[in-house]
């Protein structure tokens, strides 16, 4: 209102802090995925230009390598309950809604023939994904909560892989460096996960959190993603200022122009 503090100064700067105000899933949108690629140059400038010999530390490294992708795989695995917690309190308040729209429409004069199921009252998104393995991808509709465990399965199996080259690399090629890389980056892209961010953190589904998540290892999708969200906050933006713009030249109206009118 106009006795807050925001507004004292005018309707303009009411405005202007409205559009200021970023929901909580903007934070650090332009570091999302962007923290294990910088930790993966930073490790590669440490060996390579200042020649930093991890040969000398092979016993250590091999140890932070297996503490590193174990501490992972906890993490994840301990997301996975609290998405089926989630997914049980999703379905009890969905059956909820159910019971009252059917109470709703026996009420009603008008039947509805529409039949519906608790899965109708749940948050749901459409995602590509492949029905049997090998298979093309399809969009699929799911559940937020049947969307977050295929996510879930899916980063453990990109991981499996990770770890299969890293240590095949390393075993038969007797390299060194991709132990620190995966050391580096599997920590870092770890803070900043979608999951680790909604089920760890707390942090609103909004802004880059939003699901369907753009990948991060794919510019053109995070573009894609990013440039959707900043039309939203546009039109969203402007439907406000609009609104405020209106109520500005009510309130300038002169009392016969309202009289008048």
């Amino acid at each position: 209102g106009r006795g807050s503090p925001a507004c004292q100064s005018g309707p303009w700067s009411c405005r202007n802090t409205m559009s200021d105000a970023k929901p909580a899933g903007e934070k650090g949108r332009f570091l999302r995925g962007k923290l294990s690629q910088l930790g993966t140059l930073a490790t590669l400038l440490v060996t390579n230009v200042l020649k930093v010999d991890l040969g000398g530390h092979i016993q250590a490294l091999r140890m932070c390598f297996a503490m590193t992708i174990l501490f992972v795989v906890l993490v994840y695995e301990n997301i996975r309950p609290r998405i089926k917690r989630k997914a049980l309190r999703d379905k009890q308040e969905a059956e909820e809604a159910l019971e009252a729209w059917k109470k709703a429409t026996s009420r009603s004069r008008k039947k509805s023939v529409t039949k519906k199921t608790h899965v109708d009252f749940q948050p749901t998104v459409v995602a590509m994904k492949s029905p049997e393995w090998g298979e093309d991808e399809v969009e699929t509709k799911m559940t937020h909560t049947e969307y977050d465990a295929w996510m879930l399965n899916q980063k453990l199996q990109n991981l499996a892989l990770q770890v299969a080259i890293t240590v095949g690399m390393h075993w038969k090629l007797r390299y060194t460096t991709p132990l620190a890389l995966q050391v580096v980056s599997q920590l870092l892209g770890l803070f900043q996960d979608h999951l680790v961010e909604i089920y760890i953190k707390h942090t609103p589904a909004e802004g880059d959190l939003e699901r369907p998540w753009a990948d991060d290892d794919d510019p053109m999708a995070a573009m894609k993603k990013r440039a959707e969200q900043a039309e939203k906050e546009k039109a969203a933006g402007e439907v406000k200022d609009g609104g405020a713009i209106e109520a500005e030249k009510a309130d300038e109206q002169p009392p016969d122009d309202k009289k008048n009118a």
